[in-house]
């Protein structure tokens, strides 16, 4: 899943179609770091209006639940935070 930038807009741009096969695979990821790049991809479509993943409720709890699967303490935090920058309304209320 490592895409270069063009390539996570690229993705983005499918909307819910990209993300929940992008939850897919997760559920047997390659590397670690697919759950940081799925984050990326994930903030670009909420940013870019292709689809409200902050909205969806069920892909949102399932997104959360991922940063539980990440091991490397490091790579935990740098999720935690992209995570913490995909939806700054929901977590103000």
């Amino acid at each position: 899943m490592h895409a270069d930038g063009s390539g996570y807009i690229s993705i983005a741009r499918q909307g819910r179609i990209a993300l929940e096969y992008i939850l897919a695979e997760l559920e047997e990821p390659r590397h670690e770091l697919d759950f940081r790049d799925s984050l990326v991809i994930f903030e670009r479509m909420q940013q870019g209006g292709y689809y409200d993943v902050c909205d969806d409720e069920s892909a949102m709890t399932k997104i959360r639940h991922n940063e539980s699967r990440i091991a490397h303490e490091g790579w935990r935090a740098v999720y935690r935070e992209i995570l913490e920058d995909l939806c700054p309304e929901s977590a103000s209320e």
